[in-house]
């Protein structure tokens, strides 16, 4: 899939594909070479853009934060996220949102916020690090592994099925209610961090 030759050379007049990549990699360079599309570079996100990123996203799970200063107890949670180094990345702020939703517990979230690291390679190390703690490093590893093998993405109902080590394990299903793996496809370019948490959560023994 990386060689990008699925994509058509050549569009009708009436179509426009709009594809969002890195400017360096094999995916970028494959694309370029194969069909020498028209390029435009984006900057960073304005804060503004940011933070509406982080408020819309959040607004799907019915979650905020705090942004009063002068909230003795929370603080300005927003601030402290766009403090990081890479918050005006995309995929930055989705990864570190996406472990937001998991806190049932609404003061974790400042202290949690002044841990994660600046950069992005090193958020994903320390999400990574975080649930195979509450996992267990082998069944981490293993998810990952699935989905970076998975060149179509795979289905949740799949995932699950292949994490099940032990026939007598239950598997626990969430709100998100029974048969959701119909719908949901996860991908190697996925940041959706709270979902894999949840099929992981799913499969893990309770």
């Amino acid at each position: 899939a990386q060689d990008m030759k699925w994509l058509p050379r050549e569009l009708p007049e009436n179509v426009r594909l709009v594809v969002t990549t890195s400017n360096t990699g094999t995916v970028h360079d494959n694309y370029v070479a194969n069909c020498e599309p028209r390029q435009h570079r984006l900057g960073l996100l304005a804060v503004e853009e940011a933070k509406t990123l982080v408020r819309t996203f959040l607004d799907t799970y019915h979650k905020e934060l705090c942004e009063d200063a002068s909230n003795g107890l929370l603080g300005d949670q927003m601030a402290l996220l766009m403090s990081k180094n890479a918050a005006r990345l995309p995929l930055y702020l989705l990864a570190a949102a996406s472990e937001l939703v998991t806190f049932g517990v609404y003061e974790k979230v400042t202290p949690y916020l002044k841990s994660i690291p600046d950069e992005l390679p090193e958020l994903f190390d320390f999400v990574l690090t975080k649930l195979e703690g509450d996992h267990g490093e082998e069944l981490v590893r293993a998810t990952m592994t699935y989905i970076a093998l998975s060149n179509d993405g795979i289905m949740e109902g799949e995932l699950v099925e292949l994490l099940k080590i032990d026939g007598e394990q239950k598997i626990a299903d969430k709100k998100t209610g029974e048969g959701n793996g119909k719908y949901r496809r996860v991908t190697r370019g996925d940041a959706d961090v709270a979902w894999i948490a949840y099929v992981i959560g799913r499969v893990a023994p309770e």
